[in-house]
């Protein structure tokens, strides 16, 4: 008797056993709304992300402007120191240039209150590799002394070195 089917099962259930049992009820589906808590921190950090890089590169884009368009001025000032060569003009006018472009990308430096060899050191700190210093930049410091007529030689080697000088900036934030 050990062949036979156990005792304890039931002899009048004719077929398969697993038919008896309740059918499986499934969870309802996952809705695609509204997300998880997770997918809304990962859309707002992608909002705030590309909200500050899309700022980041609108300011450096206005800066950049800005450099150029000081750049432009100087050369325009150049143009018109090489038809007049007035040499009292264009220093004016550089240096005019120079503390309007540091008033508005530099605010917090304070540079603009600087005179003499103090606003060229000043200078040469924002550009270090432009090679700016108060011996290149003689004629430019001649405009803090009273009558006295620049040679056309340190006039004339100051334009490449303030153009080297506009092109080395590091623009602030």
């Amino acid at each position: 008797m050990s062949d036979s089917m156990p005792n304890n099962l039931p002899s009048s259930s004719p077929g398969n056993p697993l038919d008896q049992l309740p059918p499986i009820h499934f969870p309802e589906a996952i809705s695609l709304w509204p997300p998880a808590i997770g997918w809304w921190l990962l859309a707002g950090l992608l909002i705030v992300s590309t909200g500050l890089i899309v700022r980041f590169f609108l300011q450096r884009k206005r800066r950049n402007f800005v450099r150029k368009t000081a750049l432009k001025e100087l050369t325009r000032y150049w143009q018109v120191y090489q038809q007049n060569n007035q040499s009292a003009e264009y220093l004016t006018a550089v240096n005019r240039l120079l503390k309007q472009f540091v008033v508005q990308q530099y605010p917090n430096k304070n540079l603009h209150t600087l005179s003499g060899e103090q606003w060229i050191n000043g200078l040469a700190e924002l550009s270090p590799q432009s090679g700016l210093n108060s011996d290149s930049a003689v004629a430019l410091l001649s405009i803090y002394a009273r009558h006295v007529e620049q040679s056309n030689q340190d006039v004339n080697a100051l334009y490449p070195l303030l153009v080297q000088w506009f092109n080395g900036l590091r623009l602030a934030s």
